[in-house]
């Protein structure tokens, strides 16, 4: 247990890294409030386990973020549904996901990782007491890890993934993440592609499961929740053949993008579009509305008796954009001239056409549908104005791309129910 790497990690590693986040949280809004969340963690995680039946197993699922968190959501749901009388404890790193968490139905506790100090990783696996750790995707802490091999406590990597990018990275420090995986009872991989790059740091076949990415399963439900958009669905002014929605788009995207739009409005009085900006400040939500010549409309702003005849709606509100999709035939995903493109199976999942920027590598589903000639690639504003005009001239190409990019989705559903299988000997 005490190895060379545990020593550095916790004499050198750890305290620079909490020296660090305190300097950053005086500057970043976003790691000042992970901090404060942090403080009063045990009191609040004391006060409601207590309020729990103490008679129940315990499964505690560790997500980093919001995105992680999608992915934990269906599993967890389905766990509970398998196992009525286990209690869910699901801690966050980031604030980004735990402000979103509270009103999850199929969580017991909701709360942040502690610091990852031996000391704290210590109090908060004794406060906690599960029988099962579920760490979702990537968010592997080592005294949490060494803490729960000490305690002979299970734990459970799902949704494991290496990207072929860094695949060569985990190969080359192998020496010092085997230790940290061997943590792990089992290791539950998105593909069997995925199955062989695990092996360089987690060399015991018998113990790493293909059982998909649980994404799917996660995009496709919510493309049935239609109850967050309940005022736009009963307006009934968007017409699939007639909408284009741009989601998660960044000032890079916009720069390829808001002239073709403006432009495809002009010309086709039918159509109407829906952009979703990744920044939603107001200072770049008013330059948003000044762009356009064509009547827009802020989506915080309307109500039954709003004045329905826009052309293009702004949404200027999170946690809508993955039910909007199913106003469109044809979706661009943000990022792609940027950081890189954010989730294409949000838009799929409503049997969108998906087109997105060159950047696009970051995301396997992306590179997936490009492979299979079902997604469109914009490479400029040229592009992307024929682009909306094909959605005039051949809505039956659109639709096309739509169907084949739904199948991407369909093909993959499942991955809960497997991992749920596979955790059922931990918690039996």
């Amino acid at each position: 247990m005490f190895t060379i790497s545990f020593w550095l990690y916790n004499i050198i590693i750890i305290p620079l890294f909490v020296c660090a986040a305190t300097l950053a949280g005086f500057f970043n809004q976003k790691i000042a409030a992970g901090l404060a969340g942090r403080k009063s963690l045990f009191e609040k995680l004391n006060k409601d386990l207590k309020a729990l039946d103490d008679t129940r197993p315990r499964v505690w699922f560790h997500v980093s973020s919001m995105g992680e968190f999608e992915q934990a959501k269906p599993v967890m749901a389905c766990l509970k549904a398998h196992f009525p009388r286990v209690i869910v404890i699901l801690s966050f790193y980031s604030p980004s996901g735990f402000n979103h968490a509270a009103a999850y139905p199929h969580k017991d506790v909701v709360c942040y990782m502690p610091v990852d100090t031996w000391r704290q990783a210590g109090r908060f696996i004794r406060f906690i007491r599960p029988v099962l750790a579920v760490v979702v995707r990537h968010d592997i802490w080592p005294n949490h890890m060494w803490r729960l091999k000490k305690e002979s406590i299970p734990a459970v990597l799902i949704d494991a993934s290496i990207s072929e990018k860094k695949a060569s990275t985990y190969k080359r420090f192998a020496f010092v993440l085997n230790p940290l995986f061997a943590c792990f009872d089992t290791i539950l991989v998105v593909s069997e592609e995925n199955r062989q790059r695990f092996l360089t740091v987690f060399p015991w076949p018998q113990r790493i499961h293909n059982c998909g990415d649980s994404r799917y399963d996660q995009v496709y439900q919510r493309a049935h929740e239609k109850g967050k958009i309940r005022l736009l669905s009963g307006k009934g002014i968007f017409q699939q053949r007639h909408c284009f929605i741009a989601g998660s788009i960044w000032p890079s995207d916009e720069k390829n993008l808001l002239a073709a739009v403006d432009d495809f409005l002009r010309q086709n009085k039918k159509n109407r579009v829906i952009l979703a900006p990744h920044e939603i400040n107001r200072k770049h939500i008013h330059a948003l509305v000044s762009y356009f010549d064509q009547k827009t409309a802020l989506y915080s702003q309307l109500g039954p008796d709003s004045d329905w005849s826009f052309r293009i709606l702004i949404i200027d509100q999170i946690g809508l954009l993955a039910n909007l999709y199913g106003f469109a035939s044809l979706a661009f995903v943000g990022g792609g001239f940027g950081p890189g493109i954010h989730n294409v199976l949000e838009p799929a999942a409503h049997g969108c056409a998906v087109a997105f920027g060159p950047r696009y590598q970051n995301s396997a589903e992306a590179v997936e549908l490009i492979k299979k000639k079902s997604a469109f690639l914009v490479k400029n504003s040229r592009d992307a104005g024929e682009l909306l005009q094909t959605l005039v001239d051949d809505i039956e190409k659109i639709n096309a791309y739509g169907k084949k990019a739904f199948e991407l989705v369909e093909k993959n559903l499942g991955a809960s129910e497997c991992t749920v299988k596979k955790l059922e000997p931990y918690i039996s």
